[in-house]
């Protein structure tokens, strides 16, 4: 039988129409994104900071020299402070140009030029201000001195923008180009400062000024205490006086329905723009110096706002050496240490805006009546411009004392404001560098143009002081709680330097500030009540702090990171006796009894009893201090705790003594209020099978730090945001922390002992992504890992040249 023969080459069956359509598609998909990911590589790459390598400059006088060790700190050598100022200006742009470019434009209102439409309400709002006017105005008050510093400064910031082969990945994302930075930008990111800081609207005083005015005296004083029992004042002249019980007389029109107003704010999250600093003498500490600790608390964000520098310059043949933490968009140190002193800030609270309400008239348009006289109206126009949208005109309406915020019926409210004044910003804040005491400190803060903080210095030599530095107003003498600040038709009268309030040296050796009231007495009417922290952080640092003997940096970073949480201690007793009042409801109520049985007193992350008593004091919160915000006042637009800080103080009061007219109609009795309010808390844990013991803290006070690109494009959050840990901490701890807030950085100097100074700070140097310092000590700060403050061993070396003539 014969073979057939094998064929070598076996025809192959030809592939589909379909199958070589999809082959073809997937090899040209991969291949585009093997283009794509080129392209935005090369984006990214092109616009990375130049680390090493030598750089000829038109605008030096000599030679600069930047170093960065593996950390990212900068270390900047110049031999002249104008040089420096350039130098850093080169950094700040090369490291951070985007982020000082959101801090002009939001306090010029000219953000929608970048983004568009969705910032326009924004815009509009900051405008009334008119910021950029002021900020040009400033420049002309200037010192030769302090102009040629902000050029030199300016200069920089262009020439180090213009040195990246490219612009910062942002704007290739939102399609537009980076303005050159102005001297007067400098000065706008001092006023975005200020709009942080300080309350830059009307509706609190106008509220507070309505309850005054219209409530029985001891309710007023009932609903806005002026303290607590947890205040600790580092000059105590009295005891406060015990808050009065509530007024039986409350009428009986209350709403005691729950307020929408509670429903649509954070009602839960005290959180303020603030900050913990304090400070041991030498007497206590292991040296002969003074030990200073300063955790500044804001909103988080990729980049942290903070960026950390050592600093060298030559001052008239004395060596100059600085470090500390800087702002991307100013030329100064701003909190650090010179190793003579060293200096940290916290937020005053003080009273630095008053609400100027005057009369109008369809009689007479344009014009205002203010004690008996009419004057005219001025107009200002604002031309915002938008992305992708026609420019808009915004006309700002502005009487003597300030720019009219709101208007009802025939009352304009105006606004008088620290801030608007040609005093509001200057850049004696410089001085500081060649300061050598904390006297020498003091006195030259009285000169300081910034948002008013508390300042706390030390000294090599062991001294401690505190004063406010920042613009203070002279204070009015009238019996409205609520107009305080001296003025000559609208003319702002400042206090004299000389009667700056100040504590030097006190007897415990020890001082410290938290954002609550921090004097009594006379000195306390100079600062003025501008809505202070509760004073429980405050209390717990006192307490930790004048125990301490012979302590070292680590001693006081242990207190920047305690987590005692000695406000919820009481609600923890209140509501465990509650609920043993009640019969046996449900296994989960007893599981949740049990926790918090458990409680260790902390807002440690591992703690689910403190999620349980904190979520339960904010629902009894709700429950009775929501209907009182329209007792304020009938068109209050926000939670109750935005008008009264202190309401603790009052809430507790209601807990303590249960007076029936201020109970809601929808419980017979106090106690089925606080159950109901617990039931809710259960509820709210157990939904969707969930278990009450996997409730810990940390679950709920995880990390959301986010960059301001991805929250308008999530998707690229995966590369530029901040990992989501579970955190310690609470607003009432000594560790502020929250999602979105919290330490901003955290230092520990003795003044003379650089070397063992710490430093944190949530996020890397560089705003860059692919930048090998973009995340670097992000996890230091989490974990509270001690760093340094100064900079180790250099990795990379760049060389500023003068260009020879």
């Amino acid at each position: 039988m014969k073979k057939s023969k094998r064929s070598v080459f076996k025809t192959q069956k030809k592939r589909s129409f379909i199958s070589r359509f999809i082959r073809r598609f997937i090899a040209i998909t991969l291949t585009l994104a093997v283009i794509v990911s080129f392209v935005i590589y090369y984006v990214l790459s092109s616009s990375l900071p130049q680390y090493d390598g030598e750089v000829e400059i038109d605008s030096l006088s000599q030679p600069v020299t930047i170093k960065r060790d593996a950390l990212g700190t900068a270390s900047i050598k110049a031999q002249n402070r104008q040089d420096l100022a350039f130098s850093l200006g080169w950094l700040h742009a090369q490291e951070r140009f985007f982020q000082m470019d959101l801090l002009r434009r939001r306090a010029a209102g000219e953000l929608s030029e970048i983004i568009g439409p969705a910032t326009l309400p924004a815009d509009k709002k900051v405008r009334m201000h008119r910021f950029r006017h002021r900020a040009e105005q400033i420049l002309n008050y200037l010192s030769d001195e302090h102009r040629s510093l902000l050029d030199a400064y300016t200069q920089g910031v262009n020439t180090g923008l213009n040195a990246l082969d490219t612009s910062p990945f942002e704007y290739w994302l939102l399609q537009t180009e980076p303005q050159p930075w102005q001297a007067a930008d400098t000065l706008l990111v001092v006023y975005s400062m200020y709009l942080t800081l300080q309350d830059s609207g009307v509706e609190r005083e106008r509220v507070l000024t309505s309850a005054f005015n219209n409530l029985d005296e001891t309710v007023f004083n009932f609903l806005l205490p002026k303290g607590s029992v947890f205040d600790a004042p580092i000059n105590p002249m009295d005891v406060m006086q015990q808050t009065p019980k509530p007024s039986l007389q409350i009428p009986d029109t209350v709403n005691h329905q729950e307020s929408a107003v509670e429903k649509n704010s954070k009602a839960d999250n005290d959180a303020k723009p603030g900050s913990n600093n304090f400070a041991i003498a030498g007497s206590r500490s292991q040296y002969r110096s003074a030990i200073i600790a300063g955790d500044m608390h804001l909103s988080h964000g990729v980049p942290n706002i903070w960026f950390k520098a050592n600093l060298s310059y030559k001052h008239k043949e004395q060596a100059i050496q600085l470090s500390g933490v800087t702002l991307p968009g100013t030329p100064l140190l701003i909190s650090g240490t010179n190793n003579k002193i060293a200096w940290a800030f916290t937020n005053s609270y003080g009273d630095y805006s008053d609400v100027i309400s005057v009369t109008t008239s369809s009689d007479k348009p344009g014009q205002y009546k203010h004690n008996s006289n009419w004057y005219n109206f001025h107009y200002a126009n604002e031309i915002i411009n938008i992305k992708g949208q026609p420019s808009q005109t915004l006309k700002v309406k502005e009487t003597i004392f300030g720019p009219v915020l709101q208007q009802a019926n025939n009352q304009a409210h105006s606004f008088l404001w620290v801030a608007h004044d040609s005093k509001a910003v200057n850049l004696n804040l410089m001085n500081f560098e060649q300061a050598t005491s904390v006297e020498q400190a003091i006195e030259l803060a009285k000169n300081v143009s910034i948002p008013a903080q508390n300042l706390v210095v030390g000294d090599t030599q062991g001294n401690i002081g505190w004063t406010i530095i920042g613009p203070l107003p002279e204070r009015a003498d009238q019996t409205d709680p609520y107009k305080t600040i001296h003025h000559v038709d609208g003319k702002i009268q400042w206090l004299s330097p000389q009667l700056y309030p100040h504590v030097i040296n006190p007897d415990n050796n020890a001082l410290w500030t938290a954002n609550s009231r921090v004097v009594d007495g006379d000195d306390l009417k100079k600062v003025g009540d501008g809505g202070y922290a509760l004073g429980v952080r405050a209390k717990l640092i006192r307490d930790k702090l004048i125990k301490l003997e012979n302590a070292n940096e680590r001693d006081l970073l242990a207190i920047q990171l305690d987590t005692d949480a000695e406000l919820y201690w009481r609600w923890r007793d209140h509501l465990l006796s509650e609920l043993q009042k009640q019969p046996f409801k449900s296994n989960q109520h007893q599981e949740a009894i049990d926790l918090i049985k458990r409680w260790n007193g902390k807002s440690d992350r591992d703690q689910a009893g403190f999620t349980l008593i904190r979520a339960y004091r904010n629902q009894v919160k709700n429950q009775l201090l929501s209907p009182l915000t329209k007792q304020l006042d009938k068109d209050a637009k926000y939670s109750f705790s935005f008008y009264s800080s202190q309401y603790e103080q009052t809430l507790w009061t209601l807990i303590t003594e249960q007076p029936k007219q201020y109970l809601p109609s929808d419980f017979k009795d106090y106690s089925s209020l606080f159950n109901a309010a617990f039931d809710k808390v259960i509820d709210r844990y157990t939904s969707n099978h969930q278990q009450l013991s996997d409730q810990v803290w940390g679950i709920h006070n995880q990390l959301s730090i986010k960059h301001p690109i991805s929250q308008a494009v999530p998707v690229l959050g995966v590369f530029l945001d901040r990992k989501p840990y579970p955190m310690a901490g609470d607003t009432h701890s000594p560790r502020v922390q929250t999602p979105r807030f919290g330490a901003s950085q955290r230092m520990v100097i003795a003044p003379g002992h650089p070397e063992s100074a710490i430093f944190h700070m949530p996020g890397g140097q560089s705003g860059h992504p692919l930048s090998p310092f973009y995340e670097t000590g992000f996890d230091d700060w989490v974990e509270g890992k001690v760093t340094p403050l100064t900079s180790t061993s250099p990795i990379h070396t760049l060389r500023l040249k003068a260009k020879t003539q």
